[in-house]
């Protein structure tokens, strides 16, 4: 494997916790591809596999925890990929530019974003968006969960005090260059896709 791959799915690994009641901004999403979407020769595309198991959470935004990618581009727009449980193999369309998978975030049920983590340097760093092609940036699994913890102290007068701390974990395993597998199920479930020539962003193939 060549060695800077290497490092870039090493450093790749998450694990972010949070306590308590911390916000910092809600979520905004860039939209997969619809299965019917007919592709142009003037949008670029990014695919992947993007998974995360997490406990659903009813009457919530979300549904559960999750995790997004934001990549930057030197137009100007940024784009966040949403790791989900219903369709993790996506497709999503950009304008052709030089752009970076510049941070992760971590955003909650309620689709607040509780925290971020910034990208090492990887073959996902300045990389062209040629139009009329799709990249293949990998296979990505992650996790999360929500407990309540409770914790116990005496207090003045001997009284017991329980302070409860909302303990929320984000995490991920070493991504996988599983270009092959992905970019078929890619093609079978966006079939006008079948002749959109691919690259394998992670390989430079």
């Amino acid at each position: 494997m060549d060695s800077k791959l290497k490092s870039f799915l090493n450093q790749s690994r998450i694990l972010f916790l949070v306590t308590g009641l911390v916000l910092v901004s809600c979520s905004t999403w860039t939209p997969t591809m619809t299965k019917d979407e007919i592709p142009t020769g003037n949008d670029t595309y990014l695919y992947g596999k993007f998974n995360i198991s997490a406990p659903k959470i009813g009457m919530s935004v979300e549904g559960y925890y999750t995790i997004g990618f934001v990549f930057s581009c030197t137009d100007g727009r940024t784009y966040t990929i949403r790791l989900s449980m219903e369709q993790p193999v996506q497709l999503i369309k950009l304008s052709p530019s030089t752009c970076s998978f510049t941070e992760t975030v971590f955003v909650d049920a309620g689709g607040n974003i509780r925290g971020r983590k910034p990208v090492p340097e990887g073959p996902l760093t300045n990389f062209k968006l040629e139009p009329g092609v799709a990249y293949y940036i990998g296979d990505f699994l992650a996790f999360a969960e929500n407990q309540l913890s409770s914790h116990y102290s005496v207090g003045d007068a001997g009284r017991t005090m329980i302070t409860d701390l909302n303990l929320m974990s984000w995490g991920m395993k070493e991504p996988l260059n599983n270009y092959q597998n992905t970019t078929g199920k890619m093609k079978s479930f966006y079939p006008n896709m079948a002749k959109v020539p691919v690259h394998n962003r992670l390989t430079g193939q």
